[in-house]
């Protein structure tokens, strides 16, 4: 080679791997989830439920025979690139009362409340699994500029730069009331206000109906509306992967949505996702062992989820916005994409099932088949999230 200049020495990663190397990935997983409560009945009919449950997720990422190549000979070939971990806490107080009000069926009443937090960390790696070494960006004796990976070659260690540990708490109250007007006719109605610490309060509804024929036939129908807040990981994820276009190596990342990095290309603060949804179907009892439920169902989101589309990265202007925004691999980094609420949709499909109960003398053998069919259009999309190669 002898045309890099870096302290008057080359580098080539054949030096170390004269023959090659393919990294070798490895990740460590350790999962932990505990729940414990409590549930009785009152001498005046309450039922109660209290619980507290903990989970936690941890993964931890090594590679070996890999290289940080901008580090050149000074690079080691095994490495701990960091830390996953989401954690979250609830606890849970449920209680139910049947309500005598003079209608067909008691009015049940049920409420109660929720308290969660939801925890997320990226954890460092070793330095030489994110450091940007000297042969990072080299001038060669023909006036042209080299770059050689920062950090470790195929996936890189997560960074000061990117490491977090945060949480959000949310609480919430529901109330359920339901009871049969008469033998045929059963009403319910709900309520959930529930207050996010980073998204503020919201208050979803929910009513259903069901009319019973027969014993053989009824109907049954049900509108609703749905709130989903960006989850932990979407909120702070940064990962990033080597991979290929054609023959060439490429890096891949993925940056949160709050990353000044991913606001040069038009990210902004994720909302939560909102749902209207509609359900209707037949309930039919042909004979005493034989159960067959037929619904349709139509779920519209919008602010859904997603990963944008991918930036490709090729010149030298967004390398050095990169640089200015603060990423560390701007020097070789060839495509990058976030979270972003991008999508409306609608889904909509049909459920059928159909159960059979069988007593013998062997004991109860319960058989079940199901078939679902649905289809999912997009109603509409963010053409700045979809479309940001372009």
């Amino acid at each position: 080679d002898g045309t890099w200049d870096a302290n008057g020495r080359t580098f080539t990663f054949h030096d170390i791997y004269p023959n090659g190397y393919t990294p070798r990935f490895k990740a460590k997983i350790t999962d932990i989830s505990g729940t414990a409560g409590v549930k009785g009945t009152l001498d005046f009919g309450l039922t109660y439920d209290l619980s507290a449950s903990y989970g936690q997720s941890r993964v931890e990422y090594r590679m070996g025979e890999s290289i940080n190549l901008s580090m050149g000979p000074d690079s080691p070939t095994s490495f701990y690139m960091g830390s996953l971990e989401e954690r979250e806490t609830n606890f849970n107080a449920d209680f139910s009362y049947p309500l005598e009000i003079g209608i067909a069926s008691p009015l049940t009443i049920a409420f109660g409340a929720e308290h969660r937090n939801e925890a997320y960390e990226i954890g460092i790696g070793d330095p030489a699994s994110y450091e940007v070494g000297i042969y990072n960006v080299q001038r060669l004796s023909n006036g042209r500029v080299a770059t050689q990976a920062a950090s470790t070659n195929g996936f890189p260690g997560f960074s000061p730069s990117v490491a977090v540990n945060d949480s959000r708490n949310s609480y919430s109250l529901y109330l359920d009331v339901e009871g049969d007007l008469t033998k045929a006719p059963t009403l319910g109605a709900a309520a959930r206000y529930e207050h996010y610490s980073d998204f503020g309060s919201t208050t979803n509804f929910k009513a259903s109906a069901r009319y019973e024929f027969s014993p053989v036939i009824a109907l049954r129908g049900t509108a609703s509306t749905g709130f989903r807040a960006p989850t932990v990981g979407q909120l702070y994820t940064s990962a990033g992967i080597t991979g290929f276009i054609g023959a060439n190596p490429t890096e891949f990342v993925t940056l949160p949505a709050s990353s000044a990095a991913a606001q040069l290309y038009g990210s902004r603060p994720l909302k939560p996702e909102k749902s209207f949804n509609l359900s209707g179907g037949l309930v039919l009892d042909p004979t005493d062992t034989l159960t067959i439920t037929v619904d349709y169902y139509n779920i519209r989101v919008k602010d859904r989820l997603g990963l944008s589309g991918s930036v490709s990265i090729s010149t030298d202007a967004q390398r050095q916005a990169l640089r200015d925004a603060g990423l560390v691999n701007w020097a070789t980094v060839g495509s990058l994409n976030y979270f972003a609420n991008g999508f409306k949709t609608r889904t909509q499909g049909i459920d059928m099932v159909m159960s059979h109960r069988l007593e013998t003398s062997l004991g109860r053998f319960n058989t079940t088949l199901a078939g679902n069919y649905n289809n999912t259009k997009v109603l509409s999309f963010d053409p700045v999230v979809v479309d940001l190669a372009t």
